[in-house]
């Protein structure tokens, strides 16, 4: 059964297979072709076991064989069908083309018709424009957009078989994303694009290009974006703006980046006063009150843009605004004084204070405020204030009216006691300076035995007289003058000056000396004497140097073979006539000698001399006392400055060397002094 069954499929099949290759069907059905005007194109249909007639239809209109223009391209009996149109037009080749075969017979039903094959005839697009979407005409002139927002634009191309691309371009560049619509009716391409846009897309060129390949020549459409947007503006300036001073022109731009065109407008922060509606903005001849912020800002069909500010300086010289606390001012000595001083300036003035007195002018402070505490009486006078700035390297400085400044208050004496020499026999003329305000009643007591006498300004009692007193250099300061006619020596002691006002009290104690006259003669021994004492001391302390380099070996033989001297004789020098020169065994005294009236001087000097070399010692040094000499009795006077023997004739360091070897010392000779003078040794 199976088998029977398999045998009948092979059948049917081999049936089928017959009657497939004795009856005619398609080897290749026509196709899509494209051809430029005036070309030649060949329309391809193969047939197999073609038995029927070809036939070939356009646009349902049959079509003949026509010699230069419709040939077949083939051999009809094999099945090739094909036929070559020469001289393409668009007019009567351009449409859908089909390839028909007739039945073997008519009893047959193997007809073949093929799918219609579109032959298109090139033609290029006759135009192209551009045109706002919603509208029919195309627009000229930029393409206008707001900065942030975006804009549509369409691309219109008529004709043109087949229908042709269109390309966008954007500023150079190839723009993708654009939409397309073909109405084959009508021949209209459109090709439409949404752009989105900024400030920075101003100015770029927008291109339409059509693309078709019987375009002999580029056909293509452009324009160009103008981008509104709001302004930004930004400041030019020509010139250092720091530097302006009162009579200068100041130059400032305002540049504004805007499309369309912005409107400027300048004016000052605060006051809103509008002092320039253009670009460039000029002040002639600029004044210190035109000094200040100054704004600039822009407005266009956009909108308004951010405001740029520029601070103008005027530099100016300074100007004193306030000095106080008042032109004349009066205050208690000791109390707390305070002067202010504002000025004005650029670059901001510097202060100086400036004290001016009868006999100077002082500088008192740099601050602006002046602050004087403790005031005394030097601090009356006038006092200015000056302030000081500079303008391109030159000085500018303006000064204050001056604010009088008075002190009142207590006398005051600079010390509370003082001392004067007076010459025997003459008009001795005591003078006191003091200060106070108000002026003191004044009275000396002339003071001494039977003397308790109180004289006030303008009195006399005997020799004693008080004169007025007489203005002093400074200002509330006087001098009070006692004169003492004929002055002895009686007369001198302590004179007190009493000064009283309402505001206190001041005392001054006066030590008057009354002296004889040094003789002229006197005064020049004396300054010889010291000028060749100078030169002597010079001389000794070079031979005690010189006794310093003695070495030590032989100095303490010297002390051994000496036994008999001590080493520590307490010898001073002395102006005393009764001094004696000590020594170990006993006392020696050098005669007297007559001191002459012209030497005196001399030997005051000798009192006070002290040498502190190694030879010999400040008078407060003294080397011990051996003590086989503790028992010698003590001299019974003492000068006031005293030098050693051996501190005077031998270097420490010698142990005082030998007297036996270099005999007594000389002091007088050491020394190189006078031999008329007398000095007294202990």
């Amino acid at each position: 059964m199976l088998k029977m069954a398999g045998e009948l499929k092979a059948l049917i099949v081999l049936i089928t297979l017959k009657l497939t290759l004795s009856t005619q069907h398609w080897d290749e059905e026509p196709g899509y072709k494209e051809v430029n005007p005036g070309g030649e194109i060949v329309m391809v249909c193969l047939v197999k076991n073609k038995k029927g007639e070809c036939r070939w239809e356009r646009d349902n209109t049959p079509i003949a064989a026509f010699a230069g223009k419709y040939e077949w391209a083939g051999d009809q009996s094999k099945g090739d069908c094909s036929l070559r149109i020469l001289q393409a037009n668009l007019e009567y080749d351009n449409g859908g083309w089909v390839c028909q075969v007739t039945a073997t017979s008519f009893k047959e039903k193997d007809t073949l018709i093929s799918h219609p094959a579109n032959l298109v005839v090139r033609a290029p697009p006759t135009s192209v424009h551009l045109r706002v979407p919603g509208e029919s005409s195309p627009f000229t002139g930029p393409l206008v957009a707001t900065s942030g927002s975006e804009v549509e634009v369409e691309c219109v191309a008529n004709g043109g078989n087949p229908p042709p691309g269109l390309q966008w371009y954007i500023g150079g560049r190839r723009w993708e994303g654009n939409t397309e619509e073909i109405n084959q009716e009508t021949g209209v391409t459109v090709s439409r694009v949404r752009l989105p846009v900024t400030r920075g897309d101003d100015k770029k060129e927008v291109r339409c290009e059509v693309v078709h390949e019987a375009l002999a020549d580029i056909l293509e459409e452009k324009t160009i974006l103008e981008i509104h947007y709001l302004p930004q503006v930004s400041m030019s300036l020509s010139e250092d703006i720091s530097d302006y001073t009162e009579g200068d022109t100041a130059t400032i731009s305002c540049i504004a980046d805007a499309n369309p065109k912005a409107d400027i407008l300048w004016y000052r922060d605060g006051s809103g006063e509008i002092v320039g509606r253009r670009e460039t903005l000029k002040i002639m001849n600029i004044k210190r009150d035109q000094a200040g912020v100054y704004i600039c800002k822009a407005n266009n069909s956009v909108g308004q843009s951010d405001t740029k500010k520029i601070d103008i300086q005027v530099k100016y010289a300074p100007v004193i605004i306030s000095v106080g606390p008042k032109a004349n001012v009066t205050q208690l000595l000791r109390s707390k004084l305070e002067l202010t001083c504002e000025a004005s300036g650029n670059p901001l003035p510097q202060y100086t204070w400036i004290h001016h007195t009868e006999t100077e002018s002082t500088v008192r402070g740099h601050e602006k405020n002046l602050i004087i505490t403790g005031l005394t009486y030097r601090d009356q006078g006038q006092y200015e204030c000056r302030a000081t700035n500079f303008i391109r390297g030159e000085e500018k400085f303006v000064k204050s009216t001056l604010i009088a400044v008075n002190v009142t208050g207590a006398p005051k004496v600079k010390e509370r006691r003082s001392e004067v020499f007076i010459l025997r026999g003459t008009d001795a003329i005591v003078k006191v300076e003091f200060c106070a305000d108000p002026l003191p009643k004044q009275t000396w007591h002339l003071g001494g035995p039977g003397h308790s006498v109180l004289l006030s300004s303008e009195c006399s009692h005997e020799k004693f007289s008080v004169l007025k007193e007489e203005p002093s250099t400074r200002e509330d300061c006087y001098i009070s003058t006692l004169r003492i006619e004929g002055a002895e020596k009686t007369d001198s002691r302590e004179y007190v000056l009493h000064l009283e006002n309402y505001l206190g009290l001041e005392t001054h104690t006066v030590r008057v000396n009354i002296g004889e006259m040094i003789a002229q003669e006197t005064l020049i021994g004396g300054i010889v004497g010291g000028a060749i004492t100078i030169i002597t001391i010079l001389i000794a302390l070079v031979c005690c140097v010189r006794r310093c380099c003695k070495s030590e070996k032989q100095l303490k033989q010297d002390i051994e073979s000496n036994a008999g001297w001590s080493s520590q004789s307490d010898v001073s020098i002395s102006t005393d006539p009764h001094s004696e020169v000590s020594t170990g065994t006993g006392h020696t005294t050098i005669p007297d000698l007559v001191l002459k009236k012209d030497e005196k001087k001399y030997v005051q000097y000798l009192e006070h001399l002290s040498v502190s070399q190694e030879c010999i010692k400040p008078p407060s040094l003294h080397s011990p006392t051996p003590s086989n000499l503790t028992d010698r009795p003590p001299s019974s006077t003492r000068a006031p400055s005293q030098v050693s023997y051996n501190d005077l004739c031998f270097p420490k360091t010698s142990n005082y060397g030998s007297m036996r070897k270099n005999g007594r010392c000389d002091i007088a000779a050491k020394l190189n002094l006078p031999p008329n003078s007398v000095y007294q040794f202990h």
